[in-house]
Protein backbone atom coordinates (compact mmCIF):
# COMPACT_ATOMS: atom_id res chain seq x y z
CA UNK A 1 0.00 0.00 0.00
CA UNK A 2 0.93 3.72 -0.63
CA UNK A 3 1.53 6.13 2.48
CA UNK A 4 -0.20 8.39 3.52
CA UNK A 5 -3.10 6.46 3.27
CA UNK A 6 -6.77 8.25 2.36
CA UNK A 7 -8.20 8.99 6.28
CA UNK A 8 -12.16 8.20 6.10
CA UNK A 9 -12.68 10.49 8.70
CA UNK A 10 -10.84 13.16 7.25
CA UNK A 11 -11.80 12.76 3.70
CA UNK A 12 -16.07 12.02 4.71
CA UNK A 13 -16.40 13.93 7.92
CA UNK A 14 -14.61 17.03 7.55
CA UNK A 15 -15.48 18.07 4.06
CA UNK A 16 -18.89 16.38 4.45
CA UNK A 17 -18.01 14.13 1.17
CA UNK A 18 -20.63 11.61 0.93
CA UNK A 19 -18.44 8.74 0.29
CA UNK A 20 -14.65 7.49 1.31
CA UNK A 21 -12.75 6.35 -1.55
CA UNK A 22 -9.90 4.11 -0.89
CA UNK A 23 -7.72 3.86 -3.70
CA UNK A 24 -4.47 3.14 -3.41
CA UNK A 25 -1.19 0.42 -5.06
CA UNK A 26 -1.50 -2.87 -3.13
CA UNK A 27 1.79 -4.07 -1.95
CA UNK A 28 0.79 -7.70 -0.73
CA UNK A 29 -2.21 -9.97 0.37
CA UNK A 30 -1.34 -8.96 3.90
CA UNK A 31 -2.48 -5.34 3.34
CA UNK A 32 -4.92 -4.39 5.88
CA UNK A 33 -7.31 -0.90 5.53
CA UNK A 34 -8.97 0.88 8.21
CA UNK A 35 -11.99 3.25 8.82
CA UNK A 36 -13.43 5.22 11.52
CA UNK A 37 -16.49 6.11 10.13
CA UNK A 38 -19.93 4.41 9.35
CA UNK A 39 -20.73 3.24 5.98
CA UNK A 40 -24.15 2.61 4.77
CA UNK A 41 -23.53 0.96 1.23
CA UNK A 42 -19.64 -0.36 -0.22
CA UNK A 43 -19.03 -1.50 -3.50
CA UNK A 44 -15.82 -1.89 -5.88
CA UNK A 45 -14.83 0.93 -7.62
CA UNK A 46 -14.46 1.19 -11.42
CA UNK A 47 -10.61 1.44 -11.27
CA UNK A 48 -9.62 -1.64 -9.13
CA UNK A 49 -8.09 -4.42 -10.16
CA UNK A 50 -8.82 -6.57 -7.22
CA UNK A 51 -12.59 -8.12 -7.02
CA UNK A 52 -13.60 -8.73 -4.01
CA UNK A 53 -12.75 -7.72 -0.70
CA UNK A 54 -13.70 -8.49 3.18
CA UNK A 55 -14.95 -5.96 5.65
CA UNK A 56 -14.69 -6.46 8.96
CA UNK A 57 -16.52 -4.91 11.95
CA UNK A 58 -17.17 -5.07 15.59
CA UNK A 59 -20.45 -7.29 16.66
CA UNK A 60 -21.19 -7.69 20.26
CA UNK A 61 -23.08 -10.49 19.50
CA UNK A 62 -19.87 -12.61 18.18
CA UNK A 63 -17.35 -14.53 20.91
CA UNK A 64 -14.36 -12.47 19.29
CA UNK A 65 -16.48 -9.43 19.06
CA UNK A 66 -16.17 -9.50 15.36
CA UNK A 67 -18.40 -9.74 12.13
CA UNK A 68 -17.62 -9.68 8.23
CA UNK A 69 -18.79 -8.79 4.86
CA UNK A 70 -18.07 -9.93 1.64
CA UNK A 71 -18.18 -6.80 -1.22
CA UNK A 72 -17.35 -8.33 -4.51
CA UNK A 73 -17.64 -6.58 -8.06
CA UNK A 74 -21.30 -8.36 -8.44
CA UNK A 75 -22.23 -7.93 -5.17
CA UNK A 76 -21.98 -4.97 -3.45
CA UNK A 77 -23.47 -4.16 -0.04
CA UNK A 78 -26.14 -2.15 0.86
CA UNK A 79 -26.43 -1.53 4.61
CA UNK A 80 -25.02 0.10 7.52
CA UNK A 81 -21.84 -1.16 8.94
CA UNK A 82 -20.59 0.64 12.48
CA UNK A 83 -16.87 1.74 13.10
CA UNK A 84 -17.29 1.56 16.96
CA UNK A 85 -14.21 3.46 18.76
CA UNK A 86 -15.99 2.94 21.86
CA UNK A 87 -15.61 -0.75 21.63
CA UNK A 88 -12.94 -3.15 21.78
CA UNK A 89 -12.43 -6.67 19.96
CA UNK A 90 -11.65 -9.31 22.30
CA UNK A 91 -7.79 -8.98 21.02
CA UNK A 92 -8.25 -5.38 22.73
CA UNK A 93 -8.05 -3.51 19.30
CA UNK A 94 -10.24 -0.78 18.80
CA UNK A 95 -13.73 -1.49 17.33
CA UNK A 96 -12.92 0.12 13.83
CA UNK A 97 -13.92 -1.19 10.55
CA UNK A 98 -11.22 -3.36 8.74
CA UNK A 99 -10.77 -3.93 5.11
CA UNK A 100 -8.81 -6.68 3.75
CA UNK A 101 -8.04 -8.43 0.24
CA UNK A 102 -9.43 -11.51 -0.91
CA UNK A 103 -7.68 -11.93 -3.92
CA UNK A 104 -3.96 -12.98 -3.84
CA UNK A 105 -1.78 -10.61 -4.13
CA UNK A 106 2.26 -11.54 -4.56
CA UNK A 107 4.59 -9.23 -3.14
CA UNK A 108 5.81 -6.52 -4.63
CA UNK A 109 8.74 -7.79 -7.19
CA UNK A 110 7.57 -11.13 -7.22
CA UNK A 111 8.27 -13.02 -10.92
CA UNK A 112 5.90 -15.60 -13.04
CA UNK A 113 6.32 -18.48 -13.90
CA UNK A 114 8.44 -20.66 -16.61
CA UNK A 115 12.23 -19.86 -15.19
CA UNK A 116 11.27 -15.69 -15.73
CA UNK A 117 13.53 -15.25 -12.22
CA UNK A 118 16.34 -15.08 -14.48
CA UNK A 119 14.52 -12.72 -17.54
CA UNK A 120 13.41 -9.32 -17.60
CA UNK A 121 10.23 -8.66 -16.01
CA UNK A 122 7.30 -5.54 -16.28
CA UNK A 123 4.47 -6.09 -13.60
CA UNK A 124 1.22 -3.53 -13.61
CA UNK A 125 1.02 -3.31 -10.00
CA UNK A 126 -2.88 -3.96 -8.71
CA UNK A 127 -4.79 -1.31 -7.02
CA UNK A 128 -8.17 -1.23 -4.85
CA UNK A 129 -10.62 1.19 -5.32
CA UNK A 130 -13.24 0.49 -2.40
CA UNK A 131 -16.14 3.13 -2.12
CA UNK A 132 -17.30 3.54 1.18
CA UNK A 133 -20.81 5.38 1.38
CA UNK A 134 -22.13 7.90 3.95
CA UNK A 135 -25.44 9.01 2.75
CA UNK A 136 -28.31 5.95 1.43
CA UNK A 137 -27.43 4.99 -1.90
CA UNK A 138 -30.64 3.94 -3.85
CA UNK A 139 -28.94 1.47 -6.40
CA UNK A 140 -25.50 0.29 -7.87
CA UNK A 141 -24.53 -0.83 -11.48
CA UNK A 142 -22.19 -3.56 -10.73
CA UNK A 143 -18.97 -4.34 -12.97
CA UNK A 144 -15.69 -2.39 -13.93
CA UNK A 145 -15.25 -0.63 -17.09
CA UNK A 146 -12.35 -2.05 -19.11
CA UNK A 147 -8.59 -1.40 -18.05
CA UNK A 148 -6.11 -1.13 -21.11
CA UNK A 149 -2.69 -1.36 -20.66
CA UNK A 150 0.05 -0.47 -22.97
CA UNK A 151 3.61 -0.46 -23.90
CA UNK A 152 5.53 1.07 -26.86
CA UNK A 153 8.74 -1.22 -26.32
CA UNK A 154 9.77 -3.96 -23.96
CA UNK A 155 12.29 -1.99 -22.18
CA UNK A 156 14.46 0.36 -22.08
CA UNK A 157 18.14 0.91 -23.15
CA UNK A 158 19.44 -0.14 -20.38
CA UNK A 159 18.25 -3.54 -20.16
CA UNK A 160 19.69 -4.57 -23.54
CA UNK A 161 20.25 -7.05 -24.24
CA UNK A 162 17.81 -8.78 -22.50
CA UNK A 163 18.59 -11.35 -20.25
CA UNK A 164 18.14 -14.97 -22.59
CA UNK A 165 16.49 -12.03 -24.67
CA UNK A 166 13.18 -12.65 -23.09
CA UNK A 167 10.57 -10.14 -21.68
CA UNK A 168 7.47 -10.29 -19.85
CA UNK A 169 4.34 -8.14 -19.35
CA UNK A 170 2.15 -9.31 -16.30
CA UNK A 171 -1.17 -7.48 -15.29
CA UNK A 172 -4.18 -8.17 -13.31
CA UNK A 173 -6.69 -10.11 -14.43
CA UNK A 174 -9.20 -10.84 -10.80
CA UNK A 175 -12.79 -11.22 -11.88
CA UNK A 176 -12.68 -10.36 -15.23
CA UNK A 177 -14.09 -12.51 -18.17
CA UNK A 178 -12.25 -11.48 -21.14
CA UNK A 179 -8.82 -10.42 -22.39
CA UNK A 180 -7.52 -9.33 -25.33
CA UNK A 181 -3.57 -9.11 -26.10
CA UNK A 182 -2.36 -7.08 -29.18
CA UNK A 183 1.25 -7.00 -30.30
CA UNK A 184 3.07 -5.23 -33.32
CA UNK A 185 6.09 -6.04 -34.20
CA UNK A 186 7.72 -2.42 -35.48
CA UNK A 187 11.22 -3.48 -35.50
CA UNK A 188 13.55 -3.09 -38.38
CA UNK A 189 13.53 -5.88 -40.92
CA UNK A 190 17.11 -6.73 -40.53
CA UNK A 191 16.17 -7.73 -37.37
CA UNK A 192 15.24 -11.12 -35.85
CA UNK A 193 11.64 -12.45 -35.79
CA UNK A 194 9.86 -12.16 -32.05
CA UNK A 195 7.90 -14.86 -30.43
CA UNK A 196 5.09 -13.91 -28.56
CA UNK A 197 3.07 -16.06 -26.03
CA UNK A 198 0.25 -15.43 -23.26
CA UNK A 199 0.05 -16.92 -20.03
CA UNK A 200 -2.98 -16.86 -17.62
CA UNK A 201 -1.02 -17.26 -13.90
CA UNK A 202 -3.25 -18.25 -10.89
CA UNK A 203 -1.05 -17.26 -7.51
CA UNK A 204 -0.71 -19.92 -4.48
CA UNK A 205 0.10 -18.80 -1.23
CA UNK A 206 2.52 -21.28 -1.20
CA UNK A 207 5.66 -21.23 -3.27
CA UNK A 208 7.96 -23.96 -3.17
CA UNK A 209 10.70 -22.45 -5.41
CA UNK A 210 11.87 -19.47 -3.90
CA UNK A 211 11.46 -16.25 -6.33
CA UNK A 212 8.74 -17.91 -8.40
CA UNK A 213 4.95 -17.60 -8.58
CA UNK A 214 2.70 -19.13 -8.47
CA UNK A 215 3.81 -22.23 -6.65
CA UNK A 216 6.55 -23.88 -8.80
CA UNK A 217 4.36 -22.62 -12.11
CA UNK A 218 1.41 -25.35 -11.29
CA UNK A 219 -0.64 -21.71 -11.57
CA UNK A 220 0.44 -21.43 -15.43
CA UNK A 221 -1.95 -21.69 -18.24
CA UNK A 222 -0.65 -21.16 -21.87
CA UNK A 223 -2.85 -19.50 -23.69
CA UNK A 224 -1.84 -18.52 -27.26
CA UNK A 225 1.16 -18.53 -28.79
CA UNK A 226 2.76 -17.30 -32.15
CA UNK A 227 5.98 -18.49 -33.04
CA UNK A 228 7.24 -15.91 -35.14
CA UNK A 229 6.07 -12.62 -35.41
CA UNK A 230 7.60 -10.88 -38.17
CA UNK A 231 8.91 -7.33 -38.58
CA UNK A 232 5.49 -4.92 -39.20
CA UNK A 233 3.39 -7.83 -37.94
CA UNK A 234 0.49 -8.33 -35.44
CA UNK A 235 -0.39 -11.30 -33.43
CA UNK A 236 -3.75 -10.94 -31.87
CA UNK A 237 -4.75 -13.57 -28.69
CA UNK A 238 -7.80 -13.44 -26.54
CA UNK A 239 -8.59 -15.03 -23.28
CA UNK A 240 -12.58 -15.54 -22.54
CA UNK A 241 -14.20 -17.30 -20.17
CA UNK A 242 -11.09 -18.28 -18.06
CA UNK A 243 -10.46 -17.77 -13.89
CA UNK A 244 -6.92 -16.43 -13.41
CA UNK A 245 -5.20 -13.82 -11.07
CA UNK A 246 -2.97 -12.25 -14.02
CA UNK A 247 -2.08 -12.40 -17.84
CA UNK A 248 1.19 -12.87 -18.50
CA UNK A 249 3.06 -12.05 -22.31
CA UNK A 250 5.92 -13.32 -23.05
CA UNK A 251 8.43 -11.78 -25.54
CA UNK A 252 11.10 -13.61 -26.91
CA UNK A 253 13.79 -13.34 -29.89
CA UNK A 254 15.85 -15.57 -31.52
CA UNK A 255 19.02 -13.32 -30.88
CA UNK A 256 19.83 -9.89 -29.09
CA UNK A 257 17.87 -6.88 -30.76
CA UNK A 258 20.17 -4.46 -32.26
CA UNK A 259 18.17 -1.77 -31.02
CA UNK A 260 15.99 -0.65 -28.05
CA UNK A 261 12.80 -2.72 -29.20
CA UNK A 262 10.15 -1.29 -30.87
CA UNK A 263 6.74 -3.66 -30.25
CA UNK A 264 4.04 -2.37 -29.43
CA UNK A 265 1.46 -4.02 -26.52
CA UNK A 266 -1.90 -3.77 -25.44
CA UNK A 267 -3.21 -5.87 -23.25
CA UNK A 268 -7.32 -5.08 -22.76
CA UNK A 269 -8.89 -6.78 -20.01
CA UNK A 270 -12.73 -6.79 -19.41
CA UNK A 271 -15.67 -7.62 -17.22
CA UNK A 272 -17.72 -8.38 -20.12
CA UNK A 273 -17.37 -11.16 -23.12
Amino acid sequence: MTYPLPSSSVISVTTSQAYWNLHTKIESSGDIYESDVPGLAFAIGPDSDVAQVKVSYFDPNETDKLNEQIVSVDRPFVGRIESNLNERYATGQLGRMFITLLDIIPPTGYFPPSGASNQSVQVAPAVIDLIQYTTPQPTFLPGRPDKVFRYDTVGEQALFPFPTNTFWFVVPFYGRRFAQVVVKNLNFVAEPNIGVTTFGLTYSRVRTVPGIYPDNGDGEEQIANTAALTPGSTAVHTVTNKVFDAIGVRITAAAALISPASVNTMITVSDKI
